[in-house]
């Protein structure tokens, strides 16, 4: 059993870490729904969804940690903590993929087909059933998708800047994308890392918060512009 200091230490870092994250992204949500209303921009919005599943992600991985936390301190409490504890990694899963999904839509919906857009709902059961899959049979698949996804987001971000500057276009956005995967990779380890590794752990937390501020203030200042 964590000691109540311990408990209170890391519930305090998961609170500052997890707000910060979830009240960054919301404001981004909504600080780009005036130019989506002007615009209609089909990137825009995929952009906006991005931001908006991280928030939920980070709202139920917010949860999780706590959870454990608590059952763990109060050994006598009496809930279904295996069911409520599959409903919130469901979630996470679900919302971190749709994260994802939303993250490479919003590079390449120039180059997809108006059909395949139009089909959001396939993103959604793919989201859905991936997240069954490593909640019940395999985590490890999470991950993986996960890298794949990371490694496969870089490279169109890579090929795409390269060809803009080629024509001498500026892009604008690689710079926050690029962060966005950097931050994405520091997410990934401060998941995988022990709870016994405390200091690294905050380390990653510390270092993905100044990650997700300076893409903050991209964002917010593209939007001024």
């Amino acid at each position: 059993m964590p000691r109540p200091e311990m408990f209170a230490s890391n519930m305090g870092i998961e609170i500052l870490y997890s707000v910060i994250i979830i009240s960054v992204c919301l404001i981004i949500y909504f600080s780009t729904k005036e130019i989506y209303k002007l615009t209609s921009h089909k990137g825009v919005k995929y952009f906006r969804n991005t931001f908006l599943f991280f928030a939920i992600a980070y709202s139920f991985r917010f949860l999780a940690r706590p959870f454990a936390f608590m059952l763990q301190l109060f050994e006598t409490i009496k809930i279904s903590p295996l069911l409520s504890r599959t409903v919130i990694l469901i979630v996470f899963v679900y919302a971190s993929t749709m994260a994802l999904f939303y993250l490479i839509y919003s590079i390449l919906w120039k180059k997809l087909d108006k059909t395949i857009l139009s089909k959001n709902y396939l993103l959604h059961l793919a989201a859905l059933i991936l997240a069954i899959i490593a909640v019940f049979v395999k985590p490890e698949l999470f991950l993986l998708f996960q890298l794949v996804a990371i490694i496969f987001t870089s490279v169109i971000v890579y090929l795409d800047y390269n060809k803009s500057k080629e024509k001498k276009i500026p892009y604008p956005l690689y710079i926050i994308y690029a962060l966005l995967i950097i931050f994405w990779i520091f997410n990934i380890l401060s998941t995988i890392i022990p709870n016994f590794f405390r200091t690294t752990q905050t380390l990653l937390y510390l270092i993905s918060t100044v990650l997700f501020l300076i893409i903050f203030y991209k964002v917010i200042t593209k939007i001024k512009k």
